[in-house]
């Protein structure tokens, strides 16, 4: 979406999965508490909350379909915390944003998954295309990647390169 608006010419279409799209104003808590948890000297308490709240409770059993899934995040808690975490708190994308988005966009969500910044992006943008995966969470790429898969097949083919 970032580069959406920082370079148009080179974004055709976009494909989102449920994108950190939160509140411009604040972050949402969990994010800065998990952080002072890492910043504690917790790391594995942190990934864990953040993994509990990404993909739900269960999520070891999930990304066990991963070989070694549950500890290698276990083990990217640094990249998580420095990077990833980092972005979200700090990335700002509002209303003036998503009003220079152009590019068709299709938000995959699980139809148990976060889906909340679906609301936001379509108060932001006209031309958000929705598609909501019955019986999947946040978690999808794993719960069912030949479903995303087809999924974002479908989209791509309505969106001809020119």
């Amino acid at each position: 979406m970032q580069l959406a608006l920082d370079a148009p010419e080179v974004v055709h279409s976009l494909v989102v999965i449920e994108p950190p799209v939160f509140d411009p104003a604040s972050p949402p808590a969990s994010l800065l508490e998990m952080e002072a948890q890492y910043r504690a000297g917790n790391g594995l308490a942190a990934v864990d909350r953040f993994s509990q709240l990404s993909y739900g409770p269960n999520w070891r059993p999930l990304a066990s379909r991963v070989p070694g899934g549950p500890d290698q995040a276990m083990r990217d808690v640094d990249t998580v915390f420095q990077t990833e975490v980092q972005r979200m708190i700090n990335w700002r994308f509002d209303a003036a944003a998503g009003a220079k988005v152009s590019q068709p966009i299709v938000y995959v969500t699980g139809e148990k998954g976060h889906g909340g910044s679906l609301v936001r992006l379509r108060e932001w943008i006209r031309h958000v295309e929705a598609v909501i995966v019955p019986g999947l969470t946040h978690a999808m790429l794993m719960e069912d990647p030949p479903v995303v898969a087809e999924t974002l097949a479908a989209f791509l083919k309505r969106q001809p390169f020119r």
